[in-house]
């Protein structure tokens, strides 16, 4: 039965390389080029809006590259058009339970 090598072993076998802007631009083409800055955990990218029309940029840490590809103001206006939209549902199924309700009481 072979040993559980813990985290340290692990990190020494088997050594992590930073993504380089190529690679990260390769796989997610909304970043800016030459825009990788600072070192470690550290280290943030400027996106471009995905929305055609919008030439605004946003700074957001490497680790989240994947799940932000919007500026602040279009990001804000997205969620709040999503949050009327769960609000709008909500609200049908409401009056639909509300009026089962009072057709069984009848």
């Amino acid at each position: 039965m072979s040993k559980k090598l813990t985290a340290e072993e692990l990190a020494k076998k088997f050594p992590r390389k930073p993504l380089t802007i190529t690679a990260i631009r390769k796989k997610y083409p909304w970043v800016v080029p030459n825009s990788l800055q600072g070192k470690g955990n550290e280290r943030s990218v400027d996106i471009k809006c995905t929305i055609k029309g919008c030439a605004k940029t946003r700074r957001v840490r490497t680790m989240d590259i994947f799940q932000v590809k919007l500026c602040d103001e279009h990001q804000k206006e997205q969620n709040q058009a999503l949050t009327n939209k769960r609000r709008k549902r909500w609200r049908e199924r409401d009056r639909e339970r509300r009026r089962a309700m009072r057709e069984g009481e009848d």
